[in-house]
């Protein structure tokens, strides 16, 4: 083997390699294909270096490297993670981006979600360090469209910047208060959230949930904003995707773990003008600088093609969800960092509630993959052993869901990282209606 035809193979699995990095953003386990290819590309530059007898050896290990990661993707689109999303007719191809500048062209001051864990690093707002909790107030916001329909959520946004009917703020009082993340939000129910149903049957209902929500950052909404309200119920809505993932980079934050002891508050709802001024910035820079570079976004459904073979995409997925189990579920409960903050953090917000007379309830909501997968997520135990263990009623949405004939088909498109059809959240809210109804308060 020539010094020429090495540099070829060399320039070849680089390639490979660099194609490969651009399936989708970094997402831990993603990493362990592209650190694969690292080595390879870096083998194959060995082998222009290396004796003329080496070389031939080196290719082959590589090129045998290669093609068995191809056949896990052959085999993962054949008989594996790939199934067709079934998307309706009626699917709205734009990006989120798209539709937010399609809003505005038309002379509507149309504002993305953003959601509290953008502001995870430290950032001064007036001169204070400050995370904010709620998006843009009062604005038009557009959020996701995986819905049955494919047609994008668009609401009108509250006083605080949450998912509810303007005029909550201004009242005394409400009943019932959730928090969670993105499935709370409301995303992408067009035909009702389970906060919705859930107006239905109470008398003031407030949502705090918002996207990328984890545990530390609802400890801090109940603390935020309902010591006023003081809510006789509050809903805490624990998703088993990625809770736990989400704590993991929650606890970087020194000012989040301050909510864990005392009566620390940032004092949002009073510093409300100011907040929306920042994040209004914020927002409408990141629009102008996406504007400016002709960016369509961040687009999500690309169907699966020649491209997303070559760049392994299914396997990168694949070992995500691998990765995801091990992260979340490598260590025993009663060891695990993430699970004994969590149960610090329930019982604060247990306390916290406590202490105005309220009861707080925990509810555990499902995920896709490990419906999907006939498994059962590895903390669950650990979990609603932190949940017993303090007190807090448990609404199991998961035995829920497993109880149905086909539980997926409580998720549209047949994907992953979806949310819930509006079957699935009206089942969510009747069974919380239900529980709520046979317990005395």
């Amino acid at each position: 083997m020539s010094r020429t035809s090495a540099l070829i193979f060399l320039l070849f699995t680089g390639a490979l390699a660099g194609n490969a990095a651009l399936a989708s953003p970094p997402d831990g386990a993603e990493w362990g294909v592209r650190w694969i290819l690292a080595v390879l590309a870096l083998a194959a530059g060995v082998a222009v270096a290396a004796p003329a007898a080496l070389r031939p050896r080196i290719a082959a290990a590589v090129t045998a490297s290669l093609l068995g990661l191809f056949a896990i993707e052959a085999y993962e689109w054949g008989f594996g993670l790939f199934e067709p999303p079934n998307y309706p007719e009626s699917y709205d191809p734009r990006t989120k981006f798209e539709v937010v500048l399609d809003l505005r062209d038309r002379g509507v001051e149309a504002y993305p979600t953003i959601h509290p864990a953008a502001y995870i690093a430290p950032r001064k707002i007036a001169g204070v360090v400050t995370m904010p909790f709620g998006g843009v107030v009062n604005a038009v916001t557009v959020y996701c469209k995986e819905n049955e329909s494919g047609q994008y959520l668009v609401y009108d946004s509250d006083e605080q910047g949450f998912n509810n009917p303007r005029g909550l703020w201004q009242r005394s009082s409400v009943e019932v208060a959730l928090v969670g993340d993105s499935f709370t939000q409301g995303a992408c129910a067009l035909k009702g959230s389970f906060a919705s149903h859930l107006r239905r049957r109470f008398d003031g209902v407030l949502n705090l949930g918002s996207g990328n929500n984890g545990p530390l950052i609802e400890l801090a909404t109940i603390k935020e904003y309902l010591q006023e309200f003081r809510p006789p119920v509050v809903l805490w809505f624990y998703y088993e995707g990625n809770d736990l993932a989400n704590l993991k980079e929650e606890r970087q934050s020194a000012l989040l773990l301050r909510y864990l002891a005392g009566n620390f508050r940032q004092g949002l709802r009073q510093r409300q003008s100011e907040i929306d001024l920042q994040v209004r910035s914020f927002v409408n820079r990141s629009v102008a600088q996406l504007r400016a570079a002709g960016s369509r976004g961040v687009v999500h459904e690309e169907p699966y093609g020649a491209r997303e073979f070559a760049r392994l995409a299914l396997t990168q997925k694949h070992l995500g969800h691998l990765a995801l189990r091990s992260r979340l579920g490598g260590e025993p409960a009663k060891t695990s960092p993430s699970l004994r903050l969590f149960a610090r953090i329930l019982a604060e917000a247990n306390q916290t509630v406590a202490s105005w007379h309220g009861k707080l309830y925990f509810v555990y909501l499902p995920a896709y993959e490990v419906l999907r997968r006939g498994e059962t997520e590895a903390q669950r135990d650990g979990v609603l052993e932190a949940a017993r263990s303090h007190g807090i009623p448990i609404i199991d949405i998961d035995a829920l869901f497993r109880a149905r004939a086909a539980p997926l088909e409580l998720f549209p498109f047949n994907q992953d990282g979806v949310h819930y059809t509006q079957e699935g959240n009206r089942l969510i809210a009747d069974r919380v209606i239900q529980v709520l109804a046979s317990e005395p308060r």
